[in-house]
């Protein structure tokens, strides 16, 4: 890989992009090597790159890590403030999404603290009642039974389909009892 003098860490970012996608697995150093930049910089970007799902850990040996990206041919990951600060338009299931992602186990109340920023406040209803969603579709799966009045329930994501939450969707249909079927749902044509 040829690296161009004076070239910016937008464009050095966009090489390490090309050079991982040809790798079968890496690490930050090695990202380091083939572009040039610092390997703090390299780690900067594999964090966020893991943070978004575009990455995953394959393997580690001696406190080193070893990444393969999640998908193939996959496109040009999005910028990201160089100071790591939160991007605009978070979202309540959003915040909860990446918490979750990020957490081993959780109870909702764990959850609404960990999501809130200064830009999106999650109450603990909201993160109970995603959870619950979650829970229904499979997503979550209980390791301790709540004990009302004393413990909530904790939380494991058993299905991490990747960094865009998960959001249940209300559609607006027309149900016949007599028939047991749908006459009509919107937006699908008769």
């Amino acid at each position: 890989m040829t690296i161009i003098p004076g070239q910016n860490k937008t464009g050095l970012r966009e090489q390490a992009w090309d050079f991982i996608q040809s790798q079968t697995e890496f690490r930050a150093e090695d990202i380091s090597r083939a572009t040039g930049c610092a390997v703090s910089t390299a780690q900067k970007w594999v964090y966020q790159w893991e943070k978004e799902g575009l990455i995953r850990i394959v393997r580690s040996e001696l406190k080193k890590r070893f990444y393969r990206v999640t998908g193939k041919h996959a496109p040009l990951p999005p910028s990201f403030r160089t100071d790591m600060s939160a991007v605009p338009n978070q979202t309540v299931q959003g915040n909860l999404w990446r918490t979750m992602r990020m957490m081993k186990q959780f109870s909702p109340l764990d959850l609404a603290v960990h999501s809130t920023t200064d830009v999106v406040e999650v109450t603990d209803q909201a993160a109970k009642e995603y959870c619950r969603t979650l829970m229904r579709a499979g997503y979550l799966r209980v390791v301790e039974k709540a004990i009302p009045g004393r413990r909530e329930p904790l939380y494991r994501l058993i299905n991490n389909t990747g960094p865009k939450p998960p959001v249940e969707k209300r559609i607006r249909a027309v149900y016949d009892s007599n028939r047991d079927e749908f006459a009509h749902i919107a937006g699908v044509p008769s």
